[in-house]
């Protein structure tokens, strides 16, 4: 399990808001095709790119770009300030690289504050090293007091790194995938950046297990060592984070909230809604009928993917996510 943890400038007095918000992260690939040469068309094509990425951060679409330095089949990545993945996808997509064939997007949810920050425009580039978090052989779905010790023990070793001023970002992501996340280190080499992420006790446990490389990012955009040590204390004890979205007339049922931050940590969907009915109890039966199955008139979503295309109400939740709860407009049953 992974958990965001915020970014909070050191001289802040005011404790701020501890907010996770969804970004969508696109990672860039090699596609058919990728040749790795350099030639004229190839340098046309990175002049190119340079200018669609600049566009991407001239008008907000774009957090951070930034690619790899090494000969993995990941070249870079984009984190897009978006909640659609159709929306993200067709930014990727528009990308010189990924129009030409050289590389394709593959698309994640991405949970964070927002902790990279733009604090001026700069040619100059610095190095970071990014650590993907797989699941391991010893991963399971199963919440047990044992996996919940193993949280903690996981929050309290990001703590830790935070304070060496070593991590300077952590993030999950909110699909179904064997990536379950990423760290990021400001550090001397590659060699220390995996010395530190292996300290991490899920990954000794096999839970997780990493994927380290070379990140050439703009100056300016990555987060100084040290700068939300004390959120990250702040935050250690936080639980994963699942909302819940209600659409239309079901808002009447919700005391007109529209957002809800579940209190519970559940596995499933199925767990979930019955969290939400403890909270709002007139819900329940505009959602499901008798037998607890979902009426045909309302469809719900994890992150974009509509649960009938899943296990229904026993699809299993990610760390952190979101669901949506959506009525069909006209009131008939789902196509």
């Amino acid at each position: 399990m992974l958990l965001a943890l915020p970014l909070a400038q050191a001289q802040d007095k005011k404790e701020p808001a501890f907010k996770l918000i969804q970004f969508q992260m696109a990672l860039l690939k090699r596609g058919p095709q990728w040749t790795g040469e350099s030639n004229t068309r190839t340098k046309k094509l990175e002049t190119d790119q340079r200018r669609y990425t600049t566009s991407l951060f001239e008008t907000g679409k774009a957090v951070i770009t930034g690619r790899f330095d090494d000969d993995s089949d990941i070249r870079g990545l984009y984190i897009l300030r978006t909640t659609s993945a159709e929306q993200a996808k067709a930014w990727a997509e528009d990308s010189p690289v990924v129009k030409s064939g050289h590389l394709v997007a593959e698309m994640h949810p991405w949970w964070s504050e927002d902790v990279m920050k733009k604090t001026a425009t700069s040619d100059k580039s610095t190095r970071a090293y990014l650590a993907f978090l797989y699941r391991g052989d010893k991963w399971t779905p199963e919440k047990t007091p044992a996996t919940e010790e193993l949280q903690r023990a996981h929050l309290a070793n990001i703590v830790r790194l935070a304070e060496l001023k070593k991590l300077v970002v952590a993030g999950p992501f909110g699909d179904d995938t064997p990536l379950r996340g990423i760290f990021v280190f400001r550090v001397a080499s590659i060699d220390e950046a995996r010395e530190l992420a292996a300290t991490d006790p899920a990954v000794k446990a096999g839970r997780l297990k990493l994927d380290i490389h070379p990140w050439i990012v703009p100056e300016g955009f990555c987060p100084k060592p040290g700068s939300y040590a004390r959120s990250a204390n702040r935050c250690s004890s936080l639980k994963i984070m699942i909302t819940v979205n209600v659409a239309g007339f079901l808002t009447d049922f919700a005391n007109g909230e529209s957002r809800i931050v579940l209190d519970s940590e559940p596995a499933t969907v199925g767990q979930a809604l019955e969290s939400l009915w403890r909270k709002h109890v007139g819900l329940r039966d505009r959602v499901v009928n008798e037998q607890g199955q979902l009426r045909p008139h309302v469809n719900i979503f994890l992150n974009d993917e509509n649960v009938r295309h899943k296990e229904m109400l026993d699809t299993r939740l990610p760390d952190t996510c979101e669901i949506t709860i959506l009525p069909a407009v006209s009131g008939g049953a789902y196509e």
